[in-house]
């Protein structure tokens, strides 16, 4: 776009809130007031909102309200020129950096084609609000983009221009990992970083993050992943992020069991704050578990569907609040019951599918005094002697436990008065633990009472016809899918919602 001398002409929306905002920061002695007229013209086929801004002194008595309704810009000029208006050039670089830092991500990279000036000043000063960048986020891409989604060059044209301010940094699967050299060279300053690849070459992310000294949180999910032969390179990962992060979440769902590089465990030893850390999806030799035993500052451990020949050492995280290690083989009761015993603030604990447990530390559950959470998932040794055991429980998930009956979960919900989501789906209840989880429910009469969520098999739901009983505070949820819901919005009639969801008829329950 050619230069523009008074009238700068941009095509772009939603700039009304600069007005006043440049004279609040500029230090000149003339105290200027921004005033905006939005002029809409039919540009070649596509119709765009041409955007006018002018700038009036205070000591030149002119109403820009006064200027008359025309159809091209030279008349928008000459009436400027006759109305001795200043345009928005007369600010500074501060001043028009903070004015155009209203507009939308994409906006200012269109604004930098209207002139030099512009381009400069938001080179320069323009960028410094955008800390946070979620691809993640539908709004936050539509309203910076409009309705196309970015592609990787728009990507990264806006690490290029807003990358050292960036503190947070989340990217879709959309893109691949070619897209690292451009994190590693502009994005120093991030605290949290999350790739999620669809295209992932371990070559990318050697010395990726060796400026990034202030990084904290970093999470890797690839989708697909190339040039693999035998033992991953990806040494390179662990090698180059700083010694003081605290979580690292590295998984590859697409190829399970996948071997780490033969480096990876001596990599891990360097973190001495480490406080979580996920490796789902892997295959962790004995070496990599022993020096994850080693990291007692850990609180939180995902280990889940990993290939894990001796996972003993984790009992030493005496620190440990959070551990899954759902579809693991070989955690026996062994584990279980020191960890219990070692692990004095455990709260959550998921050890579904974990086919080796028995009944010898499945007991041991119950003396925990302070686990709140536990998924049992596809355990058939749990039944109602043993949770029966257990007190004060937020969430238990014991779906498929065949052996789980009423008993068990009245049990519960009367030992637990606050728990917040039950899976009783394929076990042994009946519609009693519905009649008396809507019971006692019924005495959460305050705000800082939360809903139960108890989740059950379809035909168990269709079976309970009390539907008046359910109070605001249960919601009752089929299975998985999670189609049919019955909940209370304190009416006294029920609509039956017919949707076709492909091709499967599905039945919503709305209590009205």
């Amino acid at each position: 776009m050619e230069e523009q001398n008074l009238s700068s002409i941009i095509n772009v929306k939603n700039i009304l809130k600069i007005k006043n905002q440049a004279c609040n920061n500029n230090n000149s002695s003339t105290n200027l007031i921004c005033d905006i007229d939005l002029k809409k013209k039919k540009i070649t086929n596509d119709t765009t909102e041409i955007c006018q801004i002018k700038m009036q002194s205070d000591n030149i008595d002119v109403d820009v309200n006064d200027i008359n309704d025309v159809d091209n810009i030279d008349d928008i000029d000459e009436q400027i020129e006759e109305k001795k208006l200043l345009t928005i050039d007369v600010l500074n670089y501060d001043c028009l950096a903070n004015v155009l830092s209203y507009l939308s991500i994409g906006e200012r990279l269109n604004a930098e084609k209207v002139c030099i000036k512009w381009k400069d000043a938001i080179d320069q000063l323009g960028w410094h609000d955008v800390t946070i960048l979620n691809c993640f986020d539908y709004d936050f891409v539509r309203k910076n983009f409009g309705k196309r989604f970015m592609l990787q060059s728009d990507l990264i044209q806006v690490l290029l221009k807003c990358g050292k301010y960036l503190t947070h940094l989340s990217i879709v699967p959309k893109y691949n990992s070619e897209i690292m050299s451009y994190i590693s060279e502009h994005c120093v300053n991030l605290t949290k970083l999350e790739l999620y690849f669809n295209v992932y070459y371990d070559e990318h992310f050697i010395n990726a993050f060796s400026k990034m000294d202030k990084l904290k949180y970093i999470k890797i999910k690839n989708y697909i992943r190339q040039r693999i032969s035998g033992i991953t390179n990806d040494n390179g990962l662990l090698i180059s992020l700083p010694f003081d992060i605290e979580e690292i979440t590295f998984s590859t769902p697409s190829l399970r069991h996948s071997a780490l590089a033969k480096v990876f465990a001596s990599s891990l030893e360097k973190f001495t704050a480490l406080k979580s850390l996920t490796l789902s999806h892997w295959s962790l030799e004995e070496q990599v578990i022993k020096v994850i035993g080693r990291k007692t500052t850990l609180k939180y451990l995902d280990i889940s569907n990993c290939e894990v020949i001796d996972a003993e050492s984790l009992s030493s995280l005496n620190n440990l609040e959070y551990l899954d290690v759902s579809d693991v083989q070989n955690i026996d009761d062994d584990l279980l019951r020191n960890i219990i015993n070692n692990c004095k603030s455990i709260k959550h604990i998921n050890i579904s599918n974990c086919i080796d447990i028995t009944k010898y530390s499945l007991n041991h559950l119950g003396t925990s005094e302070s686990l709140k959470e536990l998924l049992i998932n596809g355990i058939l040794n749990f039944d109602d002697s043993i949770i029966n055991r257990l007190h004060d429980i937020k969430i238990l998930e014991c779906r498929s436990c065949i052996d789980i009956t009423d008993t068990g979960i009245i049990g519960i919900l009367n030992n637990s008065p606050n728990i917040e989501r039950l899976d009783i789906s394929d076990t042994g209840t009946t519609i009693l633990s519905l009649k008396t989880a809507a019971d006692i429910t019924k005495n959460r009469i305050n705000n800082n009472n939360k809903k139960l969520y108890i989740i059950a098999r379809d035909e168990l739901i269709e079976k309970y016809d009390d539907i008046n009983n359910i109070g605001k505070f249960l919601v009752i949820e089929e299975c998985k899918k999670k189609k049919k819901i019955i909940t209370d919005n304190r009416r006294n009639h029920v609509n039956y919602n017919i949707q076709y969801r492909r091709g499967r008829r599905v039945f919503f329950f709305n209590i009205h």
